[in-house]
Formats: structure tokens, sequence, C-alpha cells
């Protein structure tokens, strides 16, 4: 039976629950899957361990090979985040440049470490290295454990030591050397023909049955050593076809590699081989994931899983097994945990998706290089990139701030899948579609899927002035005649009908529009991310989902909050500019705060009865609006009930914000809107007291009572932030709460910066918000006054 109470008893039966479940907040229920602070506690350990056992000499003690377990440990601390300065570090670079280049694990290792410290063609060690692993490969393709001379030069090596002497050369090959093609060409043939019949790899090529079991590090470093002569060889070859600007021969090893991996993984143990090499395994498999961009091995979240695994085995003393282990250990864990920029979506079961195989990681490569030498975005954090598909869970789409899609034609994608990248963009990603040399059904098929994903929103062409254009490099226009969709406060979705990815892949410096490809994708990464950091790794996206209790819009869930948002656009997502955000905030408020928070986002016109049902309301928007007087006496009766409104100019579309150096003024801003609504609600031409103004510095708001967050000092958005900390630094993380007090009751708070967009956890370019952190924070405070007071 449906009961409607004023809301002043709503908010007295809601306050007995609140007090009941206290004000502070609490942690919520510990995950069972692995976390990011747990993996960051295992690596932190483990590079102290590595840090206290350094010998005197700067290097650390060996078993069977000279320098091995020095050059491991290097390449694990750099790895780990260890700067190339620390002093631990120098010794132990000083140490390895006395280490005789004389085996190949050792030298390969050495190559490794030089790159990550930052050495490059100039350094005469680092050219001794190079030297000696070229002069080593045998003629077989491969490299045995050492350097062997005159007939020895025709035996087979084995895959352990060619794996360490690939990756050896694969970072070489990045600092800057040159890698004759021939050598690439000798180890990817070897590697094809030796594939075992289960599609994996044994020791060495010569042994026994080609029928026989495969072992898991052996199939692993042979999968990880053909992406690398793939990534060699294949960029830029010459495509026979006009229309498409590279081409490929179809990998089957590859692909027999990875079927074998999906069908024999495990983190527990090493598939089919002696378990003293289970790290070893582990390691590369790593190394597969990594340079594959591979988020899944079939069903498996390799990185989650074997991060769990190794934090659950990790000794008290922060090792694992012996040094070696240790090492391995340590490099997966931080190899394997950078963040993820971009994800690649596999769309089909062919190479469809992937017309140039090798963009994202060049973009990540250029965006770390942007980064080294501007000092500006992404500068606190190594990047990654990786490959999804729509199997996907939602959340492990949000793993990454940007999906792309690429083709020379567009997928048909079925309606789930569309509803699926729907809500992507709803909770906060962005989309980058790019038709692979431009070609027109890739075009014409993504202007279709738009239109038919977000009806509401028209796909138009980005104006040169556009913040995308600006958000690193200064572009001066659009030359790439990017489009893009506005959904909420940001451009959500963005397509370019002309090639950037075949750009990427070629890397070219000979062709001018090369670094132009890279500065405007280097700019979509800053602004889809609002130039902010990126979550860890293993950190999960918070999706919202509404109550699956089947209440429907009147109902009372007794006892339980529910607050509703009020109407004040004809257009939907202008009156609820975020939809998840509210539901998100209710689950934040039930898991952290303990009140029954009921997640149903309702919009409610101003004169529907439904309004009585819900003491607090919240209202959001960018645009201006105007109320009818029914709709201000409807309001009016409802607070003076009771109830409480509590707003929030969306993206900070208030004039107010507006008055730094460089901005422009709005027309049309909400704030000015909602100043002028406050005004028609509680006239103060007779009551002066009714101004909406700043709220005192003691108000309980800003933390100045037990059980709410302390907020005498908060951040905004780090672009708005800067500005602040510019013009006027005494006051830079000051709270702008303003609010109405009637009758000596708080009836109305409103903050003219953003809270909206980041309740929704989303980055958005230009944001004038608060940080998310802060606006969880502000608005826990608000919520908990107004059902206290």
């Amino acid at each position: 039976m449906k009961s409607k109470p004023g809301a002043g008893m709503a908010i007295a039966a809601l306050l007995t629950c609140v007090l009941a479940g206290g004000l502070l907040l609490r942690p919520a229920t510990a995950r069972a899957e692995v976390t990011a602070d747990q993996v960051k506690v295992a690596v932190s350990k483990a590079i102290n361990e590595i840090k206290n056992s350094q010998l005197p000499t700067g290097g650390w003690r060996d078993y069977t090979r000279a320098g091995g377990v020095t050059a491991l440990n290097l390449l694990a601390l750099l790895n780990a985040g260890v700067p190339a300065n620390d002093p631990v570090v120098v010794k132990g670079l000083a140490a390895l440049d006395k280490v005789a280049n004389s085996d190949t694990y050792v030298v390969g290792l050495k190559s490794q470490v030089y790159h990550y410290a930052g050495r490059g063609p100039g350094d005469k060690n680092y050219q001794d290295v190079v030297k000696w692993l070229l002069d080593a490969q045998l003629g077989s393709g491969t490299w045995g454990y050492n350097m062997m001379k005159g007939a020895a030069r025709s035996t087979i090596g084995d895959n352990s030591n060619s794996q360490f002497a690939l990756l050896g050369l694969h970072e070489a090959s990045k600092a800057g050397f040159e890698i004759p093609t021939k050598v690439w060409k000798l180890s990817e043939d070897l590697y094809v023909n030796s594939q075992l019949a289960d599609g994996g790899w044994q020791y060495r090529a010569d042994m026994g049955n080609r029928r026989q079991a495969a072992r898991g590090s052996m199939a692993c470093a042979g999968l990880a050593s053909l992406y690398i002569t793939g990534n060699q060889l294949n960029v830029g070859r010459p495509s026979t076809n006009p229309s498409r600007c590279v081409e490929y021969l179809q990998n089957d090893a590859i692909a027999k590699g990875l079927t074998w991996l999906d069908r024999f993984f495990s983190v527990e143990q090493h598939p089919n081989g002696p378990q003293s090499w289970h790290l070893y395994y582990l390691y590369a498999m790593e190394r597969v994931g990594m340079i594959s961009g591979l988020k899944f091995f079939g069903q498996h979240d390799w990185y989650r899983e074997g991060a769990e695994y190794l934090v659950r085995s990790q000794r008290d003393d922060g090792t694992w097994n012996n040094p070696v282990d240790t090492a391995f250990a340590l490099l997966f864990l931080a190899k394997g945990n950078k963040p993820v920029i971009i994800s690649k979506l596999r769309w089909s079961r062919d190479d469809a998706w992937s017309p140039v195989h090798y963009d994202c990681e060049h973009l990540v490569q250029y965006l770390t290089k942007a980064r080294n030498e501007a000092g500006a975005p992404f500068s606190e954090q190594p990047l990654a990139w990786q490959v999804v598909n729509l199997q996907a869970k939602l959340v492990d789409l949000l793993d990454a701030p940007i999906l792309y899609i690429s083709g020379y034609d567009f997928p048909q994608f079925t309606q789930a899948q569309r509803d699926k990248l729907k809500e992507y963009v709803d909770q906060g990603g962005t989309i980058l579609a790019v038709a692979c040399c431009g070609q027109m059904g890739f075009k014409v098929g993504f202007e279709r899927f738009a239109e038919q994903t977000w009806p509401d929103y028209p796909l138009e062409e980005l104006p040169d002035d556009h913040p995308i254009f600006g958000a690193f490099y200064k572009l001066d226009k659009n030359t790439r005649g990017l489009k893009g969709l506005q959904v909420g406060c940001r451009t959500s979705v963005i397509f370019s009908p002309k090639d950037l990815n075949c750009l990427w892949e070629k890397q070219d410096p000979k062709l001018p529009e090369t670094e132009e490809a890279f500065r405007i994708g280097a700019n979509i990464c800053a602004y889809a991310t609002g130039l902010e950091r990126l979550k860890d790794k293993l950190d999960r996206a918070r999706v919202a989902e509404s109550d699956k209790d089947g209440d429907k819009p009147g109902d009372i869930v007794r006892g339980a909050l529910h607050i509703g948002v009020l109407k004040h656009s004809p257009r939907l997502l202008e009156n609820m500019t975020n939809p998840p955000a509210l539901v998100k905030f209710g689950d934040f408020l039930r898991d952290q705060a303990k009140i029954d928070v009921v997640t149903r986002l309702q919009i409610i016109e101003p004169t529907d009865p439904e309004l009585l049902n819900h003491p607090i309301m919240y209202m959001t928007g960018h645009d201006g609006f105007k109320y009818s007087d029914d709709q201000v006496k409807a309001v009016r009766t409802w607070l003076d009930r009771g109830g409480f409104l509590f707003a929030s100019a969306c993206c900070g579309r208030d004039n107010a914000n507006y008055q730094l150096p460089g901005d422009r003024k709005l027309i049309n801003d909400f704030g000015a809107s909602f100043r002028e609504f406050v005004e028609q609600l509680y006239p103060t031409k007779d009551h002066p007291e009714w101004q909406l103004t700043r709220l005192p510095d003691d108000h309980p708001i800003r933390g100045g009572a037990p059980g709410y967050f302390p907020l005498a000092q908060v951040s905004y958005r780090p672009l708005l932030q800067a500005k602040l900390d510019k013009t006027d630094p005494a006051h830079s993380h000051d709270l702008q709460l303003e609010g109405v007090v009637v009758n000596g009751r708080l009836v109305i708070v409103y903050s003219r910066y953003s809270l909206t967009v980041e309740l929704n956890e989303q980055k958005a370019f230009g944001s004038r918000g608060y940080t998310i952190k802060d606006a969880y924070r502000i608005a826990t405070n608000v919520i908990l006054y107004a059902l206290s007071n």
C-alpha cells in the first residue's frame, strides 16, 4: 500500500536510522580478490629485501652466472620504480659495467638494464653489449649459453637463452640501436619451424618428438619472441592493396601459441615443467601479456590472477623461494601493474579489428617520450595499453579511460553490444574511433552506429578552439577533421574520419603528418584523462547499478533515503547530466556511512505530488532554465514542509567561476538561473536574511562537528587548482558552498563548483569542480547535515 507522508515526517524516520548506524565512516567490506594496495606492499617489501642484500661491491651474490643476479635485481628495481639515480642502482650499475660479456642470459639482461637506466647508443658499455648479442646469434637463429666459435656456430641453441637475447635486443632497438633485419628474421623462422604440435615450445628445437608436450615457460618464451620479431619485421610493410597502408603475414604460430596458453593456463604451477621454473614461467607469461597487450588469456585475467598468487605466496621477509625467484616475482608484479591509458577493442575473431598491429604500443611510447620532454601529462606514471573484447564485463572495459575502435570497415554491433558501449560512456569512459586509411566503409558504419546509440546527440566536427586541440600540445586547427559527440560535460565519443593509426604504426619521421598524428593522439589522451592521475591497474572502477528490488515510482521504502532529482528542463540529461552519479553516491552512503539508501534515479517535476515523498532533492545542470510561478510555489511549499534542496552547477557552469585570466564569460549558464530561482523562492527585498550566502567557517558541513569530514581545506581539479593557486593562493583551497537559512533552518545548499561529474568519478577536461575524493566528502557532509537537522 502506498503512503505519502510529508517531508518532515520522512526526515524524522530517516534520522533514527542514520544515528543508529553512526555518522563516522566505516570501511567497506574487504574484497576477496587482490588489491592494488596489497601489490604495492608486496613490491615495497621485495624492493627493500633486494636493496638490503646488496654487497659492499655494489653487486649481488651470484650462483652460477657471473653478474646474473646483479643484472636481474637491477632490472627488477628499475621496473619497480626505483630511479636510476638511487644510490643502490648507481652502485649496482657500476658493478654491472665490470661484468664481462660472456653469458647470453647476463648480457641480455644487461641490455634491458641499460635501457631502463636511460642509456643509449652513445654509451660504450651498451654498444659492447649489443655487439656481443649480435655476434653471438647462431646460424639457426637461436643463442646458446655463450659465444660459440668455429664449427659450433651451427649448433642449435635453446629457447630460454634466445628469449633473453631477443628481449635485450628489443630494448636496445627501443633505445635507438639499429638491429639488422636478418637477426629478427632468423629467430622468427626458428620459432615458427620449431613449434610443437600442441602449439607450444620445448627448451630446445631439436628435443625429441614434435608431438611431445610443451613446457609453460618455453611456450611463453616462444610467444614473447614471436611478438618481438613480428613487431620488428612487420611494422610499415608496404601493402599491395592501395586502400590499405600496411599488411601483415598471418601469424598462425602466435594464434596456436595463444590457444596453448588458454588451454594450459595456470598461475599456481608450471605447466608440464619442473616447478623450480615456476616463477620464471610467470615472468615469461608477463612478457607475453605486456608485449601483446592482451588483458585476458582465454577467460583468464592473467595479471590479476598472477598477482593474487604472488601476494599470497610471498614470505614475510619479502622474498619468494630464492633471490632469482624474488626478482622474477617483482618483475611480474611491477611490469604488469602499469596503469592502462587505452584499451583496443577486439571486435572480430579475425584480424579485422586490428588493421595495424602496433598503433597503441607506439602511441604509448610517444606519450612516455612526451612526458619526459615536457614533464606534463602522465608524468608520475608509466603507462600501458591492452586488448579487450565485448565479452568482458563493463568493469573490465573501465580499466582504461579510452576504448579505441579501428578497422577498414565498422563492426555490426548488436543492440546488447551498443548498450554496453553506451554504458561505458555513461560511466565515464571515452570512445575513440579511427577509420584506418580513412576508409569510407568505417566512416559510414560509425556514423550509423553513433546515430543509433546516441540519437539525441549529433555527431559534429569539432571547432578549431575545442579543448582537445590545446589539451597538451597547442594545435592550430582541426586538420584531421575530428568529430565528436558531446555527452554531458565532455566530448565523450571522438571520431577521426582521416587516418591516424597508420601514422602511429609506421612512425616514419619523413612523413610530415606523423608528428601531427602523434600530437593529436597525445591531446586526445590528455583530454580523456583530464590530465589527472590514472587509477592503479588492479583498482576496480565503481559501476553504478540501480536497485533491483522492483520498486515503482511512488513506492516508499520505509526508513530508507531516496534522493530525487528536481526537474528543470525538458531534456532528460540536462536534469541529471551524469545519471550514474547519484547511484554511485548512494552506494557510497550505504557502504561507508551505513545509511539505507535507495539507489534508483528518479527525476521529479516540481508540481508532482511525488515530491513530498523525498525529503532531500538534488539539482544540477549546465544551461539556464526558468520555472513557472506554479513550479516555484510547489518547491517553496515542499521546502517549507521540511524539504532540503542540494544543488551544484555541473562542470562549474556558473559565471562566478569564470573570473580568472583567459576565461570567457558564459552565456545562459546554470548558476545564474539557479540564483534567480532562489530569489523567486525566497525574495530578499523584505527578508535580506534569506540571501544565498557563503556558509560560515564554523558550519558543521565544513567539518566543524564530530562525525563529519574535515573540509577546512579542499582541492580542486588540477587545471582549476593551478589557476586558483596562481591568482589567489591564500584562498585557493577554500570550500565554496553557499546556503539559504529560513527561520533558523538551512533549506538550500548550493555549490557553484562541480560535484556531479565528480560523483560519477569521471575525468572531464576543464571541469571546474572538486577532486573526486573531496566531492564525495562534501556531498556526504551535506546529506548528513540535512538528515540530522
